[in-house]
């Protein structure tokens, strides 16, 4: 697996959306956070909070569709604080509620 495959593979593991995830993804990879932060925006086209916040919403969309979970389980699962923030993440970037989402593509 190459160097950047494994690297989105823990930042898809990590819980956390913010600096702190983005700093210790930067130590594992030897680099200055600042030199990862570009060498990540240069590779994908997007910077690491943007990256994450997709994948979180992603994993939310997924189960969503798969799973008979709570909206808090949900978030938890995702890595949200809570699920009012997944909820107007979700709101934000899809343009209508997780509940809309599932009635829109259950069973298509």
């Amino acid at each position: 697996m190459c160097e950047l495959q494994s690297t989105l593979w823990i930042a898809l593991g990590h819980q956390r959306c913010d600096l702190q995830a983005e700093v210790l993804l930067s130590r594992l990879r030897g680099l200055h956070h600042s030199r990862f932060s570009s060498l990540f925006r240069d590779t994908l086209d997007v910077c690491f909070a943007q990256f994450r916040r997709r994948a979180q919403l992603a994993q939310v969309a997924h189960l969503l569709l798969t799973a008979r979970l709570s909206s808090e389980v949900i978030a938890e699962q995702a890595g949200f604080v809570d699920a009012s923030h997944m909820h107007r993440a979700f709101v934000r970037t899809f343009g209508y509620t997780p509940g809309e989402y599932c009635r829109r593509n259950r069973g298509s």
